[in-house]
C-alpha cells in the first residue's frame, strides 16, 4: 500500500521524481502522529512527504531540510501551490548535529534508492557521495549518520525491501526507534497530482 490519503499537487523540476510506496511514510504519520507534534522531512526533495503530512494535518508542525537549496526551492514552491506554509525550511544534511531544528518528535526520510542484489538490497539514484555517503560505504551508512546525528522521539524511514531488520538494529544500537516503510511499488507518482 502506499497512502491513503491524496498526496499534495507537485511538480519536480530537479529533484527526483518521488514513488507512490513513499507515500506510505505519510500515511503513518497522518494516522499515528499526536497534535501539535514537530515532524522533520529530512532530505525532502520536492517536499512530497512532508507537504502530504501538511496537507492532511495541519495541526502538526512540519519542517523540510535538505542538503540542496534547489531542494528547498522545489520544496516551498510545491507548498506554496497547495496553500501551505512549512514550520521550517533549513539547509542541512544527515551529518549536521540536529541542524538548529526545535525539539523533533517524528523524523521521516525517504532517500533517492532503488533495490540492489540480494547481498546489497539498496542501491541509491543519486550518487552516494552527493548525499553525503561515502564510496563503498554500506547501503546503511546513510540511516546511521541519521540515527547519529538527530534525536527524534520515532524515526520513519522509507526504504527497500529486506532492509527492515538492519535498520532496527542499528536503531537498537543507538537507543531510538525506528518504523521502516518498505518500498512495496515501483509505480512514479504523476505530475501535478
Amino acid at each position: 500500500m502506499s497512502s491513503r490519503y491524496r498526496p499534495i499537487a507537485f511538480e519536480v523540476e530537479r529533484t527526483m521524481h518521488p514513488r507512490a510506496s513513499a507515500l506510505g511514510v505519510a500515511d503513518y504519520v497522518i494516522r499515528h502522529a499526536a497534535p501539535g507534534q514537530h515532524v522533520l522531512d529530512l532530505g525532502c526533495g520536492s517536499g512530497i512527504v512532508g507537504g502530504t503530512i501538511l496537507l492532511h494535518r495541519p495541526d502538526l508542525r512540519v519542517s523540510f531540510a535538505d542538503k540542496y537549496e534547489y531542494a528547498l526551492e522545489e520544496t516551498v514552491q510545491n507548498l506554496r501551490r497547495n496553500g501551505l506554509e512549512a514550520h521550517q525550511v533549513r539547509l542541512a544534511d544527515m551529518a549536521q548535529p540536529q541542524s538548529g531544528f526545535d525539539t523533533i518528535d517524528l523524523l521521516v526520510s525517504n532517500p533517492p534508492f532503488q533495490e540492489n542484489a540480494p547481498d546489497d538490497p539498496v542501491r541509491f539514484f543519486a550518487p552516494q557521495e552527493s548525499m553525503g555517503v561515502p564510496a563503498g560505504a554500506p547501503w546503511w551508512f546513510f540511516y546511521d549518520q541519521i540515527l547519529t546525528h538527530y534525536n527524534a522521539g520515532l524515526f520513519i524511514f522509507h526504504t527497500g525491501r529486506r532492509c527492515s531488520g538492519r535498520l532496527h538494529a542499528l536503531a537498537r544500537g543507538h537507543g531510538k526507534r525506528v518504523k521502516v516503510k518498505e518500498k512495496t511499488v515501483h509505480h512514479l507518482l504523476p505530475a501535478n497530482s
